[in-house]
């Protein structure tokens, strides 16, 4: 068993990620996702190759959201806190490295490439763009129960989908990009319907695969909102007439202004 004493530390990741570009430090969140390295074993032609992109593709599929969040709770918040003065990066990874592999059970390699990226790249339009998002309105659930259509009011808690692209340096001056970010959107909400039958109605009716949706049209924004249900569940303290419902297909119809 080797031991505890020779796993590298938070000074020797920040060593190495430092020198490292955006793009190398992204690709090196792949390297490390496929297999755990020591920071001096690692050689610099070793970083930038197509197995490491498709990995850290792969790794953002479940991770980035969480460590997205992450970036614009804390590190854009010491940002703020400096008052427009610079920033300095290794120490702000020195203080949230650690933070974050506690919080989210991160190896400590890929929290420091992934900080050190996320500091080069300044992600404060995307804290905006894909923060979670709260929208309500009337409208109406479909599918294959008795009703076959009810009225209803939701509340949905709606994070949007991540679509973004990690630039390939070695193409300035073209935009060339090499490694793809795509996360699916979560939503979870609730809707209340007229009566404790339609809810029944809802619930035991429901097998997956599409064959129950809902649509309705968002009170502040005045947009379209509709999507296919994933899963339905009541919950007792919501209420006889209240069943929750999680979707991953939602959309929000961008052309419909307030």
């Amino acid at each position: 068993m080797a031991d505890a004493q020779m796993e590298p530390n938070l000074d020797q990741w920040i060593s190495f990620c430092e020198k490292l570009t955006p793009y190398q430090n992204f690709a090196l969140i792949g390297l490390l996702f496929r297999r755990p390295q020591h920071p001096q074993s690692i050689l610099p032609a070793e970083i930038e190759t197509e197995e490491n992109a498709r990995s850290a593709e792969k790794w953002s599929e479940s991770r980035f959201r969480k460590l997205l969040s992450f970036y614009c709770d804390h590190y854009k918040k010491k940002k703020v806190e400096a008052a427009g003065q610079l920033i300095d990066k290794a120490e702000a990874v020195k203080t949230l490295a650690p933070l974050l592999v506690s919080t989210l059970a991160i190896p400590l390699g890929i929290a420091t490439a992934f900080l050190f990226w996320a500091a080069g790249r300044n992600l404060d339009e995307w804290c905006k763009k894909y923060s979670r998002r709260k929208l309500n309105g009337k409208g109406k659930y479909t599918g294959d129960f008795s009703e076959n259509e009810v009225n209803g009011f939701f509340e949905v808690n709606y994070l949007p989908p991540i679509l973004e692209y990690v630039e390939d340096p070695a193409a300035y001056p073209l935009e060339v990009y090499k490694i793809r970010i795509k996360v699916e959107s979560e939503t979870d909400g609730r809707v209340k319907v007229s009566t404790e039958k339609e809810l029944n109605s809802i619930q035991f009716s429901f097998s997956g695969g599409g064959n129950h949706r809902f649509f309705f049209i968002d009170t502040k924004s005045n947009r379209d909102v509709k999507g296919g249900v994933g899963n339905v569940f009541h919950v007792d303290e919501d209420g006889p007439i209240v069943i929750r419902f999680t979707s991953s297909d939602i959309t929000v119809d961008p052309s419909r202004q307030p």
